[in-house]
């Protein structure tokens, strides 16, 4: 997990990202915090992942995670896609039915992303409804990460 300034922040975290995980009854999802010295992702809550997700770093760039940054704007992935900007960064044993992936903003400004998956047996779909909805998180986790001490950023 990234390293927060207080306890409190990391319980406030995961309590609202795991009452999204709740909401849409999705296997798998994180919370990756920008790190703009390393130009990296780092973990900051995770659900349904193996636990030395922690350890991995990807590439700003890369992935859907890259591109929500890039684009500051929400993606939703429904069954396979062979679009090579979305290559995985690790390899998958579980096949995704449907991924959502939001950005979170401070000031306009991209801090990081929120995504939650939904694995095969499901046949679950995300839609435009859940971006409307999971928003509404993706809006309070960036509240929450705005008053961290040790972060300076800049109006966009």
């Amino acid at each position: 997990r990234v390293s927060v300034s207080t306890r409190n922040l990391q319980k406030r975290l995961d309590k609202i990202f795991h009452s999204a995980v709740y909401l849409v009854g999705a296997d798998r999802g994180s919370v990756m915090l920008v790190d703009q010295e390393l130009e990296q992702f780092v973990f900051a809550c995770t659900h349904g992942m193996e636990p030395h997700i922690h350890r991995i770093r990807q590439r700003m760039k890369e992935g859907v995670a890259g591109w929500v940054v890039e684009n500051k704007a929400p993606l939703i992935l429904n069954g396979t896609t062979p679009d090579s900007r979305f290559k995985n960064f690790t390899d998958k044993k579980d096949t995704i039915t449907s991924s959502i992936s939001l950005p979170l903003k401070i000031r306009g400004k991209v801090i990081g992303t929120f995504h939650l998956t939904y694995l095969k047996p499901s046949q679950k779909v995300f839609t435009e409804h859940d971006i409307r909805r999971l928003s509404i998180f993706a809006h309070y986790l960036s509240l929450s990460l705005q008053n961290r001490h040790f972060m300076k950023v800049p109006a966009a």
